[in-house]
Parts: C-alpha cells; structure tokens; sequence
C-alpha cells in the first residue's frame, strides 16, 4: 500500500509488479546439521489458503501483475525450495485452490471492500465485467488461529446465490452439490475463502 501510494505521488499510471511471492511447504523434515536444519515451513493448506488471499488483496491494490513462486519443487526442506504449487509434478492444494480461483474469478473484475477488519471478516465484491447484475463476494478471516465464525452476508431479498469452499483437491464427480439460496445468508468465515456467487433479476 505504501509503495501504490508513492507511485501516485510521483510516477502516476506506472503499473506495479509483485516479484514474486510464495510461501515454502515440505512434507519431509530438516536434516540435522544442514544449514537449513532449523528451517521452518508452512502446511500444505496454509499455503493454499495465502496464495489465494494474497491474490485477491492485489487485486484490491491497484497491482498489475503478481507472480506466484513457483510451480514445482522437489520436496526439500529448504528456503525457497518447496514453495512449488506442485511437489514433483504432482499438484498440492494451492494448485486446485489458484485453479478454482481463476475459474470462478476469471471474468470479473474487483469492485469494492464491503468489509475489511483485523478481526475479520474480509468481504471483497468482484462484479462480471459484462454484466454488474453478476457478483462473487470472497469472504474469510485472517486471524492466523484457525477460528470460524457466523457472518452475515447482505443480499438483496430477490438475490439467488451459491457458495463455493475453497477447492483443495481435484474436482469429483461424486462432491457434493454447492449451498444455494435467495436472500441474506450466514456463514461460517474461516481462514479459507468461501466464495458466495450470487446475481439479481
């Protein structure tokens, strides 16, 4: 945010880049007596759920392009070294999470903060960008202790919608079928994104 707000000042119109962003996930410990052997990773789905939301705050911050790092690793306990969205080429949940996310996400555009607090939730509106009646509102909490908890979502009354938990494995044809309704809903918002599509008249 201090960087967008510097180019305003002094290089308005120059896009912004992120290069690059990621976070390290290893299914096998540090070896003792490596360099790395105090390394410190993250789990598979703190991994999933970070790209994600960093994804959808760039979009919030006026940032051009944003570059994941990166798409494969080998499984080693080293910085920098297993931030790959696969591990061996065989994807990890943040590869059907980023999948998910340019599905349901691809063809609209960021709209506004409906809400936006340390406490969460986080509620961004991204609207069709052919259609404004078209909606999807990405809504998590980022407490960073894995707590949930009911948040209302404000619709208007003739508004249909569905809702879309994270991905984090390969879609099934046997999943079950996605929550839909009409009108205002509560959900439980977590640290990973549910996804509320919905759409007026």
């Amino acid at each position: 945010a201090r960087l967008i707000a510097w180019r305003d000042r002094h290089a308005p119109g120059k896009p912004v880049w992120v290069t690059e962003f990621g976070w390290d996930c290893s299914t096998q410990p540090p070896k003792p007596g490596d360099e790395f052997a105090r390394w410190q990773g993250n789990t598979d789905l703190q991994q999933a759920q970070w790209l994600v939301r960093s994804l959808l705050c760039f979009a919030k911050c006026d940032v051009d392009r944003a570059y994941i790092y990166f798409f494969n690793d080998n499984d080693e306990p080293k910085l920098h070294a297993a931030a790959g969205i696969t591990r061996k080429f065989v994807p990890k949940p943040s590869y059907w999470a980023l999948a998910q996310l340019q599905a349901v996400l691809g063809d609209y555009r960021f709209a506004r903060v409906v809400q936006e607090t340390r406490a969460g939730p986080y509620i961004y509106d991204f609207t069709a960008a052919k259609d404004p009646a078209h909606h999807v509102y990405a809504v998590w909490s980022a407490t960073g202790q894995g707590r949930t908890a009911p948040t209302r979502i404000e619709l208007p009354a003739q508004a249909t919608w569905k809702l879309l938990p994270l991905a984090l494995a390969k879609p099934s044809a046997t999943a079950p079928a996605a929550h839909t309704g009409t009108g205002p809903l509560t959900l439980d918002a977590g640290e990973s994104v549910t996804y509320v599509v919905w759409q007026t008249p």
